[in-house]
């Protein structure tokens, strides 16, 4: 076969390849491009994208795929979306001031041990369980929530029910709407417990007012900080406690000095709210000192504690955040 032949061959199958991708998953590039950085290119990929989309779903084009994503859910027991996208928010849900300052600490003396009192109240066993619902990114995916909901159903007091969604995060709503998405969740259903994990995707520049911030600027610390107190407060006037998982530390040293920002900012935030507990996970998955470690000694063998990516958990790793976890709702409930 000549080289000329080859070629030809090659380039038919790529562009077979990629009209492929065009017709069948018109929604990943569309996903895709809304998670690119803000700019001219992610503006230019959107408005290829968007109609795109449209087109696709309106012959149909789309159908295969999503029964595949549906089938593998069902069978593996997964649900990664919320549901709901085009809901507007329930309007109740929404604080008033008495409310959000009836949440706010207002002692010196107040300890994690009070949010727990409606808890010990409920009498919580295994004929009236809790309900534990598990939020977040891909940090509340394989490994992490996966595990977490594995090990709290194997429990005699929790109903389980997890929502994850890749790429997610409070300052891209127009790719995932976590406040919408959270605020029909915790009115579909009574959850007793939420533990959340948010803000992996967040260490990025965001559009305030049509204008482009650069991440950790004193702007942009203020606008995420409302974010976060916006996001929490849906949360906490929903439910009994809530854990906001800080996010572990990270491989690549850039990353996680951004990293920090943002935990410094969930710290601060939740310490408003007197049944929202800050979790830090850099104690628990970190190294002596709290940095980033792929290994960490468990029952006394060396075991693979991160992925390879330098950002997930391992389902060991996982096993360490679930089993404190729960230890520790367990040991509050009982004082």
């Amino acid at each position: 076969m000549s080289n000329n032949k080859i070629i030809l061959q090659a380039a038919t199958t790529i562009f077979v390849a990629l009209i492929f991708v065009l017709l069948f998953d018109a929604q990943g590039l569309n996903d895709w491009a809304t998670r690119l950085e803000i700019g001219k290119f992610r503006s230019y990929s959107l408005s290829v994208t968007g109609p795109l989309v449209k087109i696709t779903a309106s012959l149909g084009l789309d159908s295969p795929k999503r029964a595949v994503e549906s089938g593998f859910r069902n069978a593996a027991g997964i649900e990664t979306r919320a549901g709901f996208l085009t809901e507007k928010p329930i309007v109740d849900s929404v604080k008033t001031e008495i409310e959000i300052d009836s949440l706010i600490q207002d002692s010196e003396d107040y300890t994690f041990s009070d949010a727990f009192k409606p808890l010990r109240e409920k009498n919580p066993s295994s004929k009236n369980k809790l309900n534990l619902l598990l939020l977040g990114d891909s940090m509340m995916g394989r490994g992490l929530g996966t595990v977490i909901s594995r090990k709290a159903r194997r429990d005699t007091l929790f109903n389980v029910h997890r929502v994850s969604e890749l790429s997610s995060g409070l300052t891209r709503s127009d790719y995932f709407d976590w406040f919408v998405q959270a605020d029909n969740l915790l009115h579909e259903k009574n959850y007793d417990i939420v533990a959340l994990s948010i803000g992996t995707n967040d260490a990025q520049a965001a559009e305030i007012n049509g204008t482009k911030v650069p991440f950790g600027t004193e702007l942009w610390k203020k606008e995420y900080s409302t974010k976060v107190r916006e996001f929490v407060s849906i949360v906490s006037n929903n439910t009994d406690v809530v854990y906001w998982f800080g996010l572990p530390p990270m491989r690549d040293e850039g990353f996680d000095r951004r990293v920090k920002i943002l935990n410094d900012i969930f710290a601060e935030v939740t310490d408003e709210f007197s049944n929202v507990i800050y979790y830090p996970l850099d104690g628990i998955i970190g190294d002596f000192g709290f940095n980033f470690t792929p290994f960490k000694h468990v029952r006394g063998k060396l075991t693979r504690v991160r992925l390879d990516d330098g950002i997930h958990f391992t389902n060991e790793g996982g096993a360490l955040v679930a089993e404190n976890l729960i230890a520790e709702i367990k040991n509050q409930i009982r004082q």
